[in-house]
């Protein structure tokens, strides 16, 4: 991640998942965060208080919204997964703060309508991106 040390900033970050397959995504991003909360449970979210949720969970996105409107909690939607290089992005993303993404994804949102409250990040995809540079046979 660079040389910006995220451990170093002073706030709690909890990360969001469904499936156990979403935390090839979630848990190397919580390992850069000194205080973070890797969670499946909706209530512990709650209770914790953080001050960021990442969620690679579309379809929970509106109950985190919830949350994060009594917090004041920054809600970040990733779209990081194989299955979402094929289908348009949710409608629930528009829920989000922000979406983490590669440009492939962005043009995908743009085209879809479909725009996060404060904006779209760069971010690329990099565990899955390298499949669409296999060269063909």
């Amino acid at each position: 991640m660079g040389n910006y040390k995220y451990n170093e900033l002073k706030i709690k970050v909890a990360f969001y998942y469904s499936l156990a397959f979403q935390l090839r995504v979630l848990d190397p991003l919580a390992g850069e965060f000194e205080e973070s909360l890797i969670s499946n449970n909706l209530e512990e979210l709650e209770e914790w208080i953080p001050d960021v949720i990442f969620t690679a969970d579309s379809a929970q996105i509106p109950k985190l919204r919830k949350i994060c409107d009594i917090n004041k909690t920054i809600l970040v939607g990733l779209r990081h997964g194989i299955s979402n290089k094929y289908i348009p992005p949710e409608k629930e993303y528009s829920l989000a703060d922000y979406v983490c993404g590669s440009n492939w994804d962005k043009y995908e949102f743009d085209a879809s309508g479909v725009s996060p409250k404060k904006g779209f990040l760069i971010t690329g995809n990099p565990w899955v991106d390298g499949v669409f540079r296999v060269p063909k046979k």
